[in-house]
């Protein structure tokens, strides 16, 4: 019986995994072109002394929108979902095993910093891991 129910809950997790990425993912990429298309009307609406300056060239600046745009999807697309589930499932974890045994809920608050320590070990290698990637291919 509990091994059922441990797999529609491990099925209902891939599953809003996937639906949360899949949603952040659309999410930032509405966010860089509405950047892009606001950050474009500005740069078409100045002056031509603006571009002549060394720090304005017209390929400097579409150099910088894009990387930071690239800098902010990534955010958006990598970051945020992961700590956005890893909320949820700490949230619920402490809140069911409270539920259950209280010294169970005590025992998993004092481990939430440890948890939080491993999220950030796994977001560095994502980093590192898109960053070498990058290097690769580059």
């Amino acid at each position: 019986m509990y091994c059922w129910i441990m797999l529609g809950i491990s099925f209902s997790g891939a599953l809003s995994n996937s639906l949360c990425h899949q949603v952040f993912a659309m999410m930032g990429e509405k966010a860089v072109r509405d950047i892009r298309v606001k950050a474009f009307d500005k740069i078409i609406r100045m002056p031509m002394i603006w571009f002549e300056k060394s720090e304005n060239h017209h390929e400097k600046v579409m150099s910088r929108l894009t990387s930071s745009c690239k800098v902010l999807y990534n955010f958006i697309e990598l970051y945020v979902p992961n700590l956005t589930l890893i909320i949820i499932n700490i949230a619920g974890c402490t809140v069911a095993a409270i539920v259950f045994e209280w010294r169970t809920g005590l025992t998993s608050l004092g481990l939430i910093p440890l948890i939080i320590l491993a999220q950030a070990i796994q977001l560095s290698f994502i980093q590192g891991f898109s960053e070498f990637k990058g290097k690769i291919f580059n």
